[in-house]
């Protein structure tokens, strides 16, 4: 699967799990989603240009420990 696929099915499911669905999406290096969880504002980073083929699976792995 593509980076970019990936990243959109990511910033679906955080946008679905926020408050308020809302989510803020900046890139200045990284793609960052700021989004309200549980009454706290917190941020998950994702990478526009991974350079590893595994980047499927660290991104769940990563999104499985920030839910």
């Amino acid at each position: 699967m593509k980076s970019a696929k990936t990243n959109r099915k990511v910033i679906r499911l955080l946008k679905g799990l926020t408050d308020n669905n809302y989510v803020s999406i900046k890139q200045p290096r990284h793609i960052v989603v700021t989004g309200v969880y549980g009454g706290v504002e917190r941020k998950f980073k994702l990478s526009p240009t991974p350079s590893t083929q595994h980047y499927e699976k660290l991104v769940i792995c990563d999104l499985k420990r920030f839910i």
